[in-house]
């Protein structure tokens, strides 16, 4: 199975797409509160990328993440939802 991923930054769409071999799909359930997928990208590195809310996935986060980008997001999603609740 191959899957066509497209990247975006900031949100925006890029305009590099590739394909990726999937070699595990991990479903949604109720313990994990997220699903993931695993591929081969075209240069051969194995990634999984994860989908779940923010609280399902920050405690997952490595004990080394960079504490900037940490702290840069978890603004951004402070902000995104002050904006959506204030309509």
């Amino acid at each position: 199975m191959l899957a066509d991923l497209v990247g975006s930054i900031d949100g925006a769409p890029c305009a590099v797409q590739s394909v990726h071999q999937v070699l595990n799909v991990l479903d949604f359930t109720s313990d994990r509160a997220c699903m993931s997928i695993i591929v081969r990208a075209p240069d051969g590195t194995i990634r999984l990328h994860s989908k779940g809310s923010d609280a399902a996935l920050l405690p997952r986060l490595s004990a080394d993440t960079d504490k900037g980008l940490l702290k840069r997001t978890n603004q951004n999603l402070h902000d995104f939802s002050v904006k959506v609740t204030a309509g």
